[in-house]
């Protein structure tokens, strides 16, 4: 049997007899797998560790057991005195250390984990089978479990990763991630708990052979219970869903209504028809396109009385966070949401006002010249200057780059964006035609962050000048370029003037092929 496919039913059906001179009530299990192909089994090894303060105030690192990592399944037991949050380990045969934390509890169950490939999440990692469980504070614990099952044919039977996660801010204003917990599905079901100390928008994320399948907006909160199944006719919609606390108020009390549901089945099955019929690529129709609307209006309608209207500041404040996650730029008036953030800045405590308004409203201000920018860089504007670094930190500037060439392609693109990579065979083959006649490519990457730019960067051999902004599409290059959408492209000539935007690879190649047909190559 293929094993990538069996690490779905991993463990289903296994027990361990407690192992002699371990005490049953400080005794602590954990089973793992490296799941991979033709590798011996001594080249893996792992460790389960945990921080301590020692005496002098200083952290330390115990190590409660080491181990060989084999490919069938193997068992790792020790004793703890109380319940402890622990870093398990594995080192690869590359020297990679993969880790991920659990919450081992003195005589309680078995915590299972796997080391997955990159085809199944992004990139080879070590998660939890089944249960994440790192909930250590009975007052701030929230849980999120329940059945995924995928409608997608091509993701039956591959495992699939849930993944819980919130964006926070950094003192310095830049989104940080902040994970709760990822399990690999055990068969359809899972189950993550953790703790958090104020209510949050998170987003629940189901990850299979390397991109989000399915998402869902959570309101996580201490004792909060959300549980993801479906509703509506026939199952038809797939939803997180609470019997009570924020997320019941922000979130059930209109994606579980009658007209909500009703609107949504509507466009269901308009959509399920119509590729039925005709297949992926139909262009919309206007019936459908009307569909479509009759959600977004509920959607609207209900987030924004929400925002507007609660009594308490922190659910007005969640609500915007929930239209950033779940409305279409521009559906919310940016004036009044500028507006509505103020007032919350006075009613809010100091540090939220710092941590989740400030930010935010900075970013809704980039929104809005993103918009205007875009607007206003047109062939023949001048393009806007820049200073940015590439993978080995050496700064480039768009006017040197511009005296030096006849023509520069400024492309922005990010490690997941498919179209955008699709496009680099096509770009090397016009480099390497017309590079010595003045032609340059700069690429700008918007990830956000530096490993996935640098691994995509390496994967694809890129030829030219490859840059980074590391802040998403709130870069201020980015911004000043108007990028709210990838791929966006923009061919400049050497007075800084914008040519073409958003040309085609088709389109390109004739404009060099004209310009250069009779063009010696530069000195």
């Amino acid at each position: 049997m293929n094993r990538i496919l069996a690490l779905v039913a991993l463990f289903c059906v296994f027990s361990l007899l407690a192992a002699d001179g371990l005490d049953p009530n400080k005794r602590f299990v954990i089973i793992g797998q490296y799941i991979s192909e033709g590798i011996q089994e001594s080249d893996y090894s792992v460790v389960v560790s945990y921080e301590t303060t020692a005496h002098n105030g200083e952290t330390e690192i115990v190590e409660l057991l080491s181990g060989r990592l084999n490919e069938g399944l193997n068992s790792f037991e020790g004793e703890i005195e109380e319940s402890t949050e622990v870093e398990i380990t594995v080192h690869t045969e590359k020297g990679n250390a993969l880790s991920t934390n659990a919450l081992i509890v003195p005589g309680g169950e078995s915590i299972r984990f796997a080391v997955i490939p990159k085809q199944v999440a992004q990139r080879e990692q070590l998660v939890l089978v089944g249960e994440s469980r790192r909930s250590i504070n009975p007052t701030g614990k929230f849980a999120v479990l329940g059945t995924f099952y995928s409608d997608e044919q091509s993701f039956k039977g591959i495992p699939l990763l849930v993944r819980v996660s919130a964006e926070e801010f950094s003192p310095e204003g830049k989104p940080i991630r902040i994970e709760y917990g990822s399990v690999l599905l055990d068969g359809s079901k899972f189950v993550i708990e953790a703790d958090i100390d104020e209510p949050r928008i998170a987003k629940l994320q189901v990850i299979g052979r390397a991109r989000v399948i399915w998402e869902t907006p959570l309101v996580i909160e201490p004792y909060a219970q959300i549980t993801i199944g479906r509703i509506g006719p026939n199952d038809f919609l797939q939803v997180a869903t609470s019997d009570g606390g924020r997320h019941a108020k922000l979130l059930d009390s209109w994606f579980t209504s009658t007209d909500f549901l009703a609107a949504m089945h509507a466009f269901y099955s308009a959509g399920t028809a119509l590729l039925e019929k005709v297949g992926p690529g139909v262009p919309v129709t206007e019936g459908f396109q009307q569909l479509w609307q009759d959600v977004e209006k509920i959607k609207v309608e209900s987030l924004k009385r929400l925002a507007w209207n609660s009594r308490d500041p922190l659910d007005s404040l969640l609500a915007l966070e929930l239209s950033s996650l779940l409305l279409t730029p521009g559906s919310l008036d940016h004036s009044e949401v500028l507006r509505l953030y103020d007032k919350l800045s006075a009613s809010l405590d100091e540090d939220i006002a710092a941590r989740r308004i400030s930010p935010a409203r900075e970013r809704l201000k980039a929104d809005v010249a993103r918009v205007a920018n875009s607007e206003k860089l047109q062939p023949g504007q001048k393009a806007p200057e820049f200073s940015l670094p590439n993978l080995e930190g050496t700064e480039f500037e768009l006017s040197e780059v511009l005296k030096q060439n006849d023509l520069v392609l400024v492309d922005f693109w990010a490690s997941w964006c498919g179209p955008c990579i699709a496009a680099f065979p096509a770009y090397k083959d016009l480099y390497s035609k017309h590079n010595e006649n003045g032609f340059e490519i700069v690429t700008i990457a918007v990830d956000k962050n530096f490993e996935d730019w640098k691994e995509v960067s390496v994967e694809v051999e890129i030829p030219w000048i490859n840059l980074g902004e590391i802040e998403g599409n709130y870069g201020t290059t980015a911004v000043s370029y108007g990028v709210s959408s990838l791929p966006r492209s923009f061919l400049l000539d050497d007075n800084h003037r914008i040519l073409q935007r958003d040309i085609t690879i088709d389109r390109l190649s004739d404009l060099l092929e004209k310009r250069y047909r009779n063009t010696s190559p530069k000195d």
